[in-house]
């Protein structure tokens, strides 16, 4: 029978249990039958409804899921932070007309060249990378002076 966990003395009655990731609690206690309600995992509520319920309510089950992505969410957030701070900085640049610019003076305002959006290579071979909508490449054989243009989407 579902829900019957076992025997339960009763020093244990009203005492929280975890089974198979699911809180129980001790409800009632008899020398033969225990039986056990299920909690939820974040509160600690006793749950109503359906058997195969795990949370009391839709703000425990975001809870639990977004604890659970938490870790990756703070990776790709650091990487579009990166990402967006590099389209500034060139976007920067563009709008104040400028398309050559050298290398050491956009690593000195926090630009990391080697986070872009996508790469490619010209007709002419040359490879060019893009920060989103704004487009760099490396055109001097030192790969200190670099070239902005706007990427078409």
């Amino acid at each position: 029978l579902k829900g019957i966990i076992g025997f339960c003395i009763s020093a244990d009655k009203g005492a929280l249990h975890k089974k198979d990731g699911s809180f129980y609690i001790c409800i009632e206690s008899t020398p033969n039958v225990t039986t056990m309600s299920k909690c939820c995992p974040i509160c600690e509520s006793r749950l109503r409804g359906r058997t195969d319920q795990k949370f009391c309510s839709d703000f425990c089950r975001n809870q639990f899921h977004n604890a659970q992505r938490r870790a990756d969410n703070a990776i790709l957030r650091r990487v579009n932070s990166t990402l967006r701070k590099n389209r500034s900085i060139l976007k920067s640049y563009l709008e104040n007309n400028l398309d050559r610019v050298p290398l050491n003076e956009l690593l000195i305002r926090g630009f990391k060249h080697d986070f872009f959006t996508s790469r490619y290579q010209h007709q002419n071979g040359q490879e060019a990378f893009a920060c989103y909508d704004v487009g760099f490449e490396i055109i001097d054989q030192e790969g200190k002076m670099i070239r902005l243009f706007h990427h078409p989407s």
